[in-house]
């Protein structure tokens, strides 16, 4: 008969082998398994508890850069896939994509900024980043089935980078909007440490995980982040209530769909930012363009675009 520890160890070298075998959702399911509806019950009211008893004491501060981690690390394991997606669809279809990009944003703008204007952030917020976890199993579904595989990358890669221009303003007006000027001298480089480590763990991630699975199943993991991103958002913006005020009766941040638009062609200083910004994508457009078409060039095959561009980031 064999001593505990051993079993244990046999145990544990069996699931470590799984996974090296190409069992990639074990560290995932393993979570999600219990042996009956007690140990279920017990462990959600074990959890609830516990978050009650965090939540005061790790305050606004932790679950933003929490935030800004989870969504770096997210769009650091996207990034690849959609370099990868681009080389498979072409380089002469990358002018096509730009232009689709530029239009679609033309829709999402002003949409998004009438949503954010009569609907609390406390709302929308979560919402819009479950619905940025949802597309992410979508896609995943479509890339495992090969459905329309060159239509599906297409939308993938002008879907990142309209999620890669969204979050940005989103995260940043959210975080300009709770904190107040002098917080943010002191807590803003706390909160981009946040986001650097995320953007370091994101390649680290994906390296890792391609030499076990394919490009696709990565999309599951960014998923889960942008479930974390979403429930750190009320605690967040309860940093900004009042004492008695709950989430349901803050209002929306006012202002109309084009509000955005008549403020920066109004200020001086966010038209030179809007210039900055114009001059700098046009750069990266124009060396990413030339990197992808080298890339096609020399018939680098797809997975290696990934682990290639995880391990430039």
């Amino acid at each position: 008969m064999r001593s505990p520890l051993k079993h244990r160890w046999s145990i544990a070298h069996n699931y470590l082998a799984g996974i090296t075998a190409g069992d990639w959702w074990r560290p995932i399911t393993a979570g999600f398994l219990h042996a009956n509806l007690l140990h279920v019950g017990f462990n959600m009211f074990l959890l609830w508890q516990l978050g009650m008893l965090l939540e005061p004491a790790i305050k606004a501060r932790a679950f933003a850069a929490l935030y800004f981690l989870s969504l770096l690390t997210a769009y650091y394991i996207l990034r690849p896939i959609r370099d990868e997606r681009g080389v498979f669809v072409g380089p002469d279809r990358l002018t096509f994509l730009y232009a689709f990009t530029f239009l679609t944003m033309l829709v999402v703008v002003p949409l998004w900024s009438a949503v954010v204007a009569r609907v609390p952030r406390a709302t929308v917020i979560p919402w819009l980043n479950r619905f940025f976890a949802l597309c992410l199993v979508g896609f995943f579904w479509l890339f495992q089935a090969r459905i329309g595989e060159r239509a599906t990358a297409q939308v993938f890669f002008v879907w990142v980078s309209v999620f890669n221009f969204l979050w940005t303003s989103v995260f940043w007006g959210l975080m300009a909007d709770v904190f107040s000027h002098e917080q943010g001298k002191r807590l803003f480089g706390f909160i981009a440490a946040g986001g650097s480590a995320g953007a370091i763990l994101g390649p680290i991630l994906t390296q890792g995980m391609l030499q076990l699975m394919g490009p696709a199943v990565l999309l599951l993991p960014a998923a889960l982040l942008m479930e974390v991103t979403a429930r750190c958002v009320k605690p967040i913006v309860r940093a900004r209530q009042q004492p008695g005020e709950s989430a349901a009766q803050e209002e929306g941040v006012g202002g109309g769909a084009f509000s955005g638009f008549r403020a920066v062609f109004a200020s001086p200083f966010l038209l030179a930012i809007a210039a900055y910004t114009l001059l700098a994508s046009s750069a990266g457009t124009w060396g990413y363009n030339l990197l992808s078409r080298l890339v096609h060039a020399a018939h680098v095959r797809s997975p290696e675009v990934a682990s290639g561009g995880a391990s430039s980031d």
